[in-house]
């Protein structure tokens, strides 16, 4: 695979992965595995778009460019999507909270666990993280996987809580069979704009990109 080059040493085969490439070429090794990752199992991708035209015969998952005329037709009684909506309005709309537990503690542990429960709760509310979490959960019952993303926003000094939809992740398969993988990877479609005006240093690189009509073709059956 390209983010593994056979390199021989003392005449046997050693495989280098991206993360032990020189800092020059680690950009490139890590696009070519993406690239490679997802046509290796461009099956699965085009599962979970016809998972997702399932529930809505109307979402494409970002893919236009190749829509059946049949799949337009009115669809009277979607019994997918009103199963997955009864799920989700039973099961996802209850806000659990986190309680931190403080057997044994004196009272000013006790105190402090307070003041974390209600710093959660309001981190809660700022990330705007139980409507996430039922869109993560809906999108579990769709596709089988949901995720949700937990970043620090150094800049902002915050913590950033989002959907990702499970189209956008790319992990090897056979490589976390019974184990954890050793490394996962997300693209997904940026507005080139937005790009530039975020990175304006490599405004040259962002233009002559390729355009994300260039990933493996999937079509709605």
């Amino acid at each position: 695979m390209p983010y593994r080059e056979m390199e021989r040493v003392g005449g046997r085969p050693r495989p280098e992965f991206w993360w032990n490439a020189p800092p020059s070429d680690v950009s490139r090794k890590v696009f070519d595995h993406a690239e490679q990752l997802e046509s290796d199992q461009r099956g699965m991708y085009q599962r979970f778009l016809d998972y997702a035209v399932l529930y809505d015969p109307h979402d494409r998952m970002g893919y236009y460019d190749s829509i059946d005329s049949d799949t337009d037709s009115y669809v009277a009684d979607n019994v997918v999507q009103s199963a997955v909506d009864t799920a989700a309005s039973i099961i996802a709309k209850s806000r659990p909270r986190i309680a931190v537990n403080t057997d044994g503690g004196d009272w000013s542990t006790q105190r402090r666990a307070k003041w974390v429960e209600k710093y959660l709760e309001c981190l809660f509310k700022a990330t705007d993280f139980y409507a996430k979490a039922q869109e993560v959960f809906l999108d579990a019952c769709v596709f089988g996987t949901g995720v949700l993303k937990v970043t620090p926003d150094h800049g902002g000094k915050r913590i950033k809580v989002e959907r990702v939809l499970i189209d956008e992740i790319l992990v090897d398969q056979n490589e976390c069979r019974g184990r954890e993988p050793r490394h996962l990877h997300q693209r997904r479609i940026v507005d080139r704009e937005r790009l530039i005006a975020e990175y304006p240093e490599h405004e040259a690189l962002i233009c002559d990109a390729d355009d994300a009509g260039d990933r493996p073709e999937r079509r709605v059956r």
